[in-house]
């Protein structure tokens, strides 16, 4: 072992030595080191869920057809949805703003035509981003 090794050991075994002996007169930061970490692991794995369940959802379908009628079903077979339908755009984003609904799902009036074309049909997808982690989890169960 080279001499600087030695240095950083013995330091090493100093500093172990001073803890230890730090621990024996202070029993309470046995506490702080493996209590507070185990609590507080406890609280936040109940209380902050990754899932979100029937979070309100404003559908917006401006041409009723079947394939509209049978896309809002999926929402509304849904655990994750509940579905409020609006009539317009605009009577669902007063419904965002007053907190009745966290996001919006717009079915255009060519919903029916797009869903014949070979490329995917489009459809507007609006999210209330004051939780941006429910907003994206909802973003991802709407995809």
């Amino acid at each position: 072992m080279s001499g600087s090794m030695r240095k950083r050991v013995m330091r090493m075994r100093g500093l172990i030595r001073k803890e230890f002996l730090q621990v024996l007169r202070d029993p309470s930061a046995l506490g702080i080191a493996f209590v507070l970490p185990a609590v507080l692991l406890l609280l936040f794995g109940y209380g902050v869920s990754l899932d979100a369940k029937s979070v309100p959802l404003a559908i917006v379908v401006e041409q009723p057809t079947a394939e509209t009628t049978s896309f809002c079903g999926k929402f509304e077979q849904s655990r994750y949805f509940v579905p409020h339908h609006y009539r317009s755009l605009h009577e669902a984003v007063e419904a965002m703003r007053r907190g009745e609904v966290d996001g919006i799902v717009h079915l255009r009036a060519d919903f029916g035509e797009q869903l014949r074309r070979p490329r995917p049909a489009e459809i507007q997808v609006i999210l209330n981003g004051v939780d941006a982690n429910t907003a994206r989890i909802v973003s991802g169960y709407v995809q």
